[in-house]
């Protein structure tokens, strides 16, 4: 399970979705599957996940076929900031490791194994929250936020409209709210270590 932001009707809010992943043998081929629809760029994500999951554990991606199915109660935003949680998924798919559902994880994945960043963090803590998240992963760099706060402030007949930055430290305000361990990830596998508490295992080849 991996927390999302959804559109609404009255503005963005965090979501849940749910995703399976199968490996196979095969030639390499990554298949994605998105219920609803999702942005184009959920398979260029899938692709990059699986490659860098045969990178952790050595295996040879060309000799795999991987299917990724993303199921959401409603439509969410964008297809990146999963990348990181598929290759978690992928990764434990193909050493046959379980994941933890009480940790969540945000962020996408990068081509050198990295966790880059994303955007709705402090919607998708709550999200992870409320379906019983303990430990939320995010990351490197996004445990402190920006988001922009208005008010009104009336001067005579006047109501003016005023918006200004407010910085937030996610892991206080996320544990303060909703009892949630926030903590950040630099890599792919430091996120399947802690979504796992298995220690991987140095590759056995250098996959191309």
């Amino acid at each position: 399970y991996s927390p999302a932001v959804a559109r609404t009707s009255s503005g963005y809010i965090g979501a849940v979705i749910e995703i399976k992943v199968t490996v196979t043998g095969g030639s390499g081929e990554v298949y994605v599957s998105t219920t609803p629809l999702t942005e184009v760029d959920m398979q260029a994500s899938a692709r990059t996940a699986a490659l860098i999951a045969c990178q952790l554990v050595g295996e040879d991606f060309n000799k795999h076929n991987f299917y990724v199915v993303v199921n959401s109660s409603s439509l969410i935003v964008g297809g990146p900031s999963a990348g990181g949680v598929i290759a978690v998924a992928l990764i434990a798919a193909l050493l046959d490791l379980k994941v933890d559902p009480k940790v969540m994880m945000t962020g996408t994945i990068n081509p050198d194994g990295s966790i880059g960043p994303v955007g709705g963090i402090l919607e998708k803590a709550e999200a992870a929250a409320k379906a019983g998240a303990t430990l939320f992963l995010v990351p490197e760099g996004q445990l402190v936020v920006t988001q922009q706060q208005t008010r009104k402030e009336k001067i005579g007949p006047i109501v003016q409209i005023i918006t200004q930055p407010v910085t937030i430290d996610v892991g206080s305000y996320a544990w303060e709210r909703w009892g949630l361990k926030v903590e950040e990830v630099r890599t792919a596998r430091e996120a399947v270590e802690k979504m796992t508490h298995q220690t991987l295992p140095k590759p056995r080849i250098h996959a191309k």
